[in-house]
């Protein structure tokens, strides 16, 4: 898995933010849409490794293997003690795949405008009242793994559990607005960020340049 590492040039930063593309995008789209200038203009302390987490390795199933050999191991190395994930899109179900397999690993998320699931389940979900409601159909595999990511989102409704601190952005007219609202919902509000824009970078941008001011 090819990266791009990125310094902010001050003595070793303790934080370190990972940054997953969505589809059709890669890791250099983040330096052309002025994500590392956000950084340095929020002046956070944090370094950054661009990740081309492309379609194929969704397909192939090895999304979570490849970050945790190529990129997330080489930081613990490092000696990084905050891992934050952001995903935008595609690159949003991977963070959620990568936290739920490992959520002792992150300090929190960045989930920009995630891709949550197909309409169907959804619909599902909404038709249930929202997230605290629905009830996953079992047993919860792999094959239906759209369901287990909402199981384990969950848990985020539940102020005693263990969970990364997770931080959520979207646009009033981005296709993924339903799916995104219903996470919202048992995210507490202050790290939930919503603005008018669809799925597009301008967006993203904007978005995560207010939570880096905010929470990092």
């Amino acid at each position: 898995m090819n990266t791009i590492y990125y310094s902010n040039g001050s003595p070793k930063a303790d934080t370190l933010l990972v940054l997953l593309p969505g589809m059709g995008s890669r890791a250099e789209d983040f330096i052309k849409n002025d994500f590392l200038r956000q950084i340095e203009t929020a002046g956070v302390k944090a370094d950054a490794v661009l990740v081309d987490a492309y379609l194929r390795y969704y397909l192939q199933r090895n999304i979570l293997v490849r970050l945790q050999e190529d990129v997330i191991l080489p930081a613990q190395e490092k000696g990084y003690k905050n891992l934050w994930l952001v995903g935008i899109s595609m690159g949003g179900l991977g963070t959620l795949l990568y936290a739920k397999e490992h959520p002792q690993v992150l300090k929190g998320m960045v989930l920009l405008a995630p891709f949550l699931g197909e309409e169907k389940l959804i619909e599902e979900i909404w038709s249930a009242g929202g997230v605290r409601n629905w009830r996953a159909k079992m047993p919860l595999t792999d094959e239906n793994y759209q369901e287990m990511i909402w199981d384990w989102l969950k848990a985020y409704s539940q102020s005693d559990q263990a969970r990364p601190r997770l931080l959520l952005g979207f646009g009033t007219e981005d296709p993924f607005y339903r799916a995104n609202s219903l996470l919202g919902e048992v995210v507490p509000k202050e790290q939930v960020y919503t603005q008018p824009g669809g799925h597009d970078w301008q967006t993203w941008r904007s978005i995560f340049y207010k939570m880096l001011i905010d929470h990092f």
